[in-house]
């Protein structure tokens, strides 16, 4: 089975690299199976998939029980009668600009014509007529909109069901260090600290994100004077950004002024 686990924006709505936004760019990935079977090969199934199918569509392949606990569904109803199964739908979600930033994180549910996309300003679009994402409907095609809103929402309730929850501030040090050495471990904001808040819309702070990563990694280059005046306005204009403070102590620590490399990381 060939897949990815994200795509990648190459400057498509502002986003360079992946994770802060939820367009196709970052979560339209390839899925191909290379089965020993005459009659599956070549067949291209044109149907809205996720990722959470892949293990139980390899267990069922195998002759292993699905566990029920699998959210996903097996696929190979799709390689036998393609034209007559039910319409799919795919989630996406991204919670990174809340836990780094304290903006809202942002959540997607899409078919092979619509997709929704849950944020401070919703955003809806028609994929079929506009596959790069660039005429919000949220405001225009009101029916589709509600409609898939309580799809969405119906899914993401029972998806949630008994779901395990984890405080990202207490989880232990070795899983820490094995989280920070793959990059996904930096500094997370206190979400205790957003409850209630109205937070804002990452749409609206691209810039700001974007001047973050130029600050990392010109700070990482040696340009370090510069990259802390850009973190210094940064924090000036947005002081509960965590990365913010967490990427100063990094280029402080490179440097060797030690005490403001510390002074950033406890803030």
């Amino acid at each position: 089975v060939f897949t990815s686990d994200h795509g990648e924006s190459l400057g498509e709505h502002q986003e360079s690299t992946h994770g802060f936004f939820l367009y196709q760019e970052a979560i339209h990935v390839p899925l191909i199976f290379v089965t020993p079977f005459q009659r599956f090969q070549g067949l291209s199934v044109p149907r809205v998939v996720s990722l959470t199918d892949v293990m139980p569509t390899m267990l069922e392949m195998a002759g292993f029980p699905i566990p029920a606990e699998v959210q996903g569904k097996s696929l190979l109803p799709c390689f036998f009668r393609p034209s007559q199964e039910k319409e799919a739908y795919a989630y996406a979600e991204t919670f990174y600009p809340r836990f780094h930033f304290g903006w809202s994180e942002l959540q997607s549910f899409q078919n092979r014509k619509f997709k929704l996309i849950l944020a401070p300003e919703p955003e809806l679009y028609d994929l079929e007529r506009d596959p790069e994402e660039l005429n919000n409907l949220a405001l225009i095609d009101r029916k589709s909109f509600s409609d898939l809103e309580k799809q969405a929402l119906k899914f993401i309730a029972a998806a949630s069901e008994n779901a395990y929850e984890l405080d990202f501030r207490k989880i232990d040090e070795e899983t820490r260090e094995k989280l920070a050495a793959l990059g996904y471990v930096g500094a997370f904001t206190d979400s205790a600290k957003l409850e209630g808040k109205k937070l804002a819309n990452p749409k609206d702070k691209i810039s700001v994100f974007n001047e973050l990563s130029r600050a990392r990694e010109i700070g990482m280059e040696g340009e370090a004077k510069e990259a802390i005046r850009i973190i210094q306005a940064i924090i000036a204009e947005d002081p509960d950004i965590s990365d913010a403070y967490f990427t100063l102590g990094n280029i402080y620590f490179k440097e060797r002024d030690f005490q403001a490399a510390i002074a950033s990381f406890e803030q």
